[in-house]
């Protein structure tokens, strides 16, 4: 089955410490209670954990050198955080976002700048939001001069490695990037059926490709890229239900 270690705080990790050593057997962390929490992972290294669910509160979980790759938010409060910082940082890390619950909208703060793609997928009620974060999980350094030099390279790091975003569900919603999510080429809402969509990915300086749903009340808002935007087949001039916003006037509209 599908074990989860719920933890109200971090196990103690050092250079000479390791109190999570005898736990074994895990596939899911959980913040208990939706507790602000920072895990280092290397510390539960004889667990298999890919997916953080987030706990019934507003906290934020912070996890190390991870190897996660699914953040359910089910289970937490209206608000909370999810910081993630990946053990191995490769060239196509995907993060899958699971945003809403039934008894409630989910505002989730998501701060994954190791990932290329995230797959966010709004479900349960109307009204989930997520909002891209630049924070940094950091990392267990062990020396002056090591932290001194992760220090500077987090420093000068100026664009996450965020370049797609697929947004699926049935359930209103609202994404919005980070300062530093200059990258992202992708926006794909084409199979999201909800009823209203506004995604804001104006910080991006690369060509952005939007699609979006023309059943959906979509408003989508790129950068100073060369855009192409599609909304489908539909009338023109396009109807109100979707509104584009454009910076530049080379950009493209596909209807």
């Amino acid at each position: 089955g599908t074990d989860t270690l719920a933890l109200g705080v971090g196990t103690t990790y050092s250079a000479t410490v390791s109190a999570g050593s005898g736990i074994s057997g895990f596939e899911v962390l959980q913040n208990s209670g939706g507790a602000s929490i920072t895990q280092n992972m290397s510390g539960l290294g004889t667990n298999a954990i890919t997916t953080l669910t987030l706990g019934g509160g507003t906290g934020t979980a912070t996890v190390q050198e991870a190897a996660i790759t699914t953040v359910n938010t089910e289970d937490m409060g209206a608000t909370g955080g999810a910081t993630l910082g990946l053990k191995t940082d490769g060239t196509a890390d995907t993060l899958a976002v699971n945003v809403g619950a039934a008894g409630g909208t989910r505002g989730l703060t998501l701060a994954a700048v190791d990932y290329e793609t995230l797959n966010i997928a709004s479900t349960g009620t109307d009204g989930n939001s997520v909002t891209l974060s630049d924070a940094e999980a950091s990392y267990l350094a062990t020396g002056a001069t090591e932290i001194a030099a992760r220090t500077a390279a987090l420093a000068a790091k100026t664009v996450t490695d965020l370049t797609t975003v697929n947004i699926t569900g049935n359930k209103n919603l609202t994404v919005t990037d980070s300062a530093k999510a200059t990258a992202v080429t992708t926006v794909n809402a084409a199979d999201f059926t909800g009823a209203t969509l506004n995604v804001n990915f104006n910080d991006s300086n690369a060509a952005v490709t939007a699609t979006a749903n023309t059943a959906t009340s979509a408003t989508i808002t790129t950068g100073d890229g060369a855009d192409t935007v599609t909304v489908g087949t539909v009338p023109n001039p396009i109807p109100p239900s979707v509104i584009i916003y454009l910076t530049i006037p080379f950009d493209v509209v596909l209807i």
